[in-house]
């Protein structure tokens, strides 16, 4: 009976240590944040004071990131050092075209039919303003 004890105690020994040690590997497999851009000094390795309330983030391969402005109503243009760049972005009209919409989001789709020659690539944004007709 002793011999059984001493067996399951060592069984169970050996599970934990495996699992402990599983446990160990995953946690050191880790990525390092880096703030490219905010529009506050000390947050961020670039200062872009137009970034305000900053929702959503999309790119097309070999173009800048475009980040939706979420108070201004602009998605504003940066590149891989998170310095803004030209074009510097465009607006997101509402709706009914009489002012700007408050993105939520914003996905790129190089795939896209929609927009023409006037646009600088074709995105789609979200928004969380109220749907004007009744259910």
């Amino acid at each position: 009976m002793q011999k059984k004890t001493k067996s399951y105690l060592a069984t169970i020994l050996l599970f934990g240590f495996l699992l402990a040690a599983a446990n160990l590997s995953a946690q050191s497999v880790a990525y390092r944040q880096t703030n490219l851009t905010s529009n506050l000094p000390t947050v961020a390795t670039n200062i872009f004071l137009q970034l305000v309330d900053p929702w959503g983030i999309a790119f097309l391969r070999g173009q800048p990131f475009f980040i939706a402005d979420n108070a201004v109503g602009r998605a504003s243009a940066h590149g891989a050092t998170g310095i803004g760049v030209v074009p510097g972005g465009f607006t997101l009209p509402n709706a009914d075209q009489t002012g700007f919409d408050t993105a939520t989001g914003i996905v790129a789709d190089q795939n896209s039919s929609f927009g023409g020659p006037g646009l600088i690539k074709p995105f789609t944004t979200a928004s969380t303003r109220p749907d004007p007709s009744p259910c």
